[in-house]
């Protein structure tokens, strides 16, 4: 098993011990040397754990799967998108206004991430910039 593979196992552990039933964020049972986000990934394939994103906070959360955590979530954005703008092309800069009322601090790294994960994707009309939403 990979090193990566123990950390998530000892993770899942220490969640699934919670009795408490809180969300534990994952820089109090994580290495800081690691990628927060390559391990929330791999949690995310998980089917005992929820993982969450605090905006506000800069902080993944680590739930077991029988709790609810609340927590605005870039899955949560993705849906509010898609229901808002569905898939026509929209201007680059009304994204980026909607993702910084959302996340003031980080709006510019959940576009990057979000662009990358292919969520959405730019489209260059007349060359202006405009961003489409993938279903």
């Amino acid at each position: 098993m990979s090193l990566l593979g123990v950390l998530i196992e000892k993770i899942v552990m220490v969640v699934s011990s919670q009795s408490d039933g809180k969300c534990v964020p994952l820089s109090e049972i994580a290495p800081e040397n690691v990628d927060f986000m390559t391990i929330a990934r791999e949690l995310m394939k998980r089917r005992d754990v929820l993982v969450y994103y605090d905006i506000s906070e800069d902080e993944y959360y680590i739930c077991k799967r029988a709790n609810t955590c609340r927590r605005l979530t870039v899955q949560d954005i993705v849906d509010e998108m898609r229901e808002r703008f569905d898939s026509e092309p929209v201007p680059k800069p009304v994204i980026l206004d909607f993702l910084r009322e959302r996340a003031p601090s980080k709006y510019e790294a959940i576009y990057n991430m979000l662009l990358n994960d292919g969520v959405i994707e730019e489209v260059n009309i007349s060359g202006m910039v405009f961003v489409r939403i993938v279903k």
